[in-house]
């Protein structure tokens, strides 16, 4: 038999999973992420890309070269958590 308190937490965890499933889920969309991809693609060239407001960050010379010969690669890997959700 399971102890009162372990029933309890069965119940909370359950109400839990069920309350989160019945919220809405905020997310950006497609236009979001493509935007937020061509800024890094733009600001790339210098080796660094600036997140406001926390500074700027050196990229990788390889990482930002990849960038720079395959954006559209870097664009698709954007768009792949907008519709992997869906």
């Amino acid at each position: 038999m399971l102890s009162k308190k372990t029933i309890i937490k069965i119940i909370i965890l359950i109400l839990t999973l069920v309350l989160l499933t019945l919220m809405p889920a905020y997310a950006w969309k497609v236009k979001t992420h493509v935007y937020s991809a061509n800024l890094i693609l733009e600001d790339v060239n210098d080796g660094f890309v600036e997140i406001k407001p926390y500074g700027k960050f050196k990229v990788v010379p390889e990482f930002a070269e990849i960038l720079r010969q395959y954006p559209e690669y870097y664009r698709a890997g954007a768009l792949g958590p907008v519709h992997l959700i869906k």
